[in-house]
């Protein structure tokens, strides 16, 4: 296998031998355990099916050097060896779900759950680590094949066990480990809502790479998720806009952020620099200019909130309200609640802005903008009521 193709072809003849006999009693179980690896090792530069075949064959074979090492009395290297098979289960699971892979799921999750209990017996720290790893990735599976209450039971045994192994991490010994413990507990709580266990589970790994964005963002999603405006988290975010300026999601992201904690200053100070609009997306666009137009009814700048509102009116002229608008629904809830220091008619006005925006109906959405357009010269009473609470009548008859 080191040394290239010929390797492999002799290995493949080696299995052809093995299968094709008869009998086994001449062989010595443990060379089942080569075969097995030798069988993972060819399956990694294999086509999706073959490999498939390669990886249940290994399988299998493991499954003859439990046996093997059960007979010798040899404890440690029975629990190993189930880890194994659990690994090569997973990878089984990522190719394709179905009758077979869900059976030795089953017998995986039993076989662990046994090693479980011996690796704390013996008080094996790297031992329990790996398998409640293992365990955690195997009831993640699990949970696939269910809906409702089945599902978050498998989902509350996998953080179980991504818990437990945890504890034990240790990154000296094995950096990969205790950051992919963390990445799967997280994804785990996020499952079932648990946003800041996650964000925080999320950050310690960032620590480790903080230039890497994908993370970057899952944090910042999960912090959002879960309602945190601390000081804490508005400064990573911040940090990151300042090695990052190129970075037009983050920006918008933390000017929304800085909007609804009341600091419509500073977000407006972000979405006014030129970097804030990206000219390749109508998205982020858009979402700055509403951005822009929320910031500024918050200050009181009236005038200037109008404009924005135009600018926004003459982008879905150009290119039609539903690829300028299809983003506003979620974005809208987002906003919500408003921050606490507006008064009732800032309220008044930013809340119909809101609802114009996630109006259902093109046309609602259009006469909701621009009744909050004044024109020059005109005063309109900003409590009055708003065309989007009159009848589709009335709607009609104004348009």
């Amino acid at each position: 296998l080191k040394k290239g193709s010929y390797s492999k072809q002799l290995a493949d003849s080696a299995f052809l031998l093995f299968q094709s006999s008869n009998t086994t009693e001449d062989i010595p179980l443990f060379l089942f355990k080569q075969m097995g690896e030798t069988q993972v090792q060819l399956a990694k530069s294999r086509e999706k099916e073959e490999r498939y075949i390669l990886l249940m064959s290994a399988y299998k074979n493991l499954e003859k050097t439990v046996t093997h090492y059960a007979y010798l009395e040899k404890a440690d290297e029975c629990v190993k060896t189930h880890i194994r098979r659990a690994e090569i289960v997973i990878e089984l699971l990522n190719l394709q779900t179905n009758a077979q892979t869900e059976k030795i799921l089953l017998e995986s999750l039993d076989s662990l759950e046994k090693a479980s209990l011996y690796s704390k017996k013996a008080e094996n720290r790297q031992l329990r680590t790996t398998i409640g790893f293992n365990l955690g990735q195997l009831w993640e599976f699990r949970s696939q094949f269910f809906s409702d209450q089945k599902k978050i039971d498998a989902i509350s045994k996998s953080i179980e066990s991504l818990t437990d192994a945890i504890q034990f991490t240790d990154d000296q010994i094995d950096l990969r480990m205790w950051i992919d413990t963390r990445l799967s507990l997280a994804k785990q709580l996020i499952q079932i809502e648990r946003w800041k266990e996650a964000a925080k589970l999320y950050r310690e790994v960032f620590e480790r790479d903080p230039r890497d964005a994908s993370l970057f963002s899952t944090i910042i999603f999960a912090q959002r998720q879960a309602g945190d405006l601390s000081k804490e988290s508005l400064a990573l975010h911040r940090s990151w806009i300042n090695q990052h300026p190129e970075d037009y999601f983050s920006r918008q992201g933390l000017a929304e952020r800085l909007w609804c904690h009341g600091q419509s200053e500073e977000a407006l100070e972000l979405l006014l620099d030129d970097s804030s609009q990206n000219p390749l997306s109508i998205t982020l666009t858009a979402k700055a200019l509403a951005l822009r137009a929320l910031a500024k009814a918050s200050l009181k700048r009236w005038e200037e909130a109008q404009r924005e509102v135009q600018s926004l009116l003459a982008m879905s002229d150009s290119l039609g309200m539903q690829n300028v608008f299809d983003w506003s629904d979620s974005w809208s809830e987002q906003m919500l609640p408003l921050p606490l220091q507006l008064d009732a008619k800032q309220k008044t006005w930013i809340q119909e802005f809101l609802s114009s925006i996630r109006a259902e109906q093109v046309e609602d959405r259009a006469i909701g903008l621009r009744s909050l357009i004044v024109p020059a010269g005109e005063n309109r009473d900003i409590n009055q009521e708003s065309p989007l609470d009159l009848s589709a009548k009335e709607i009609s008859t104004k348009n």
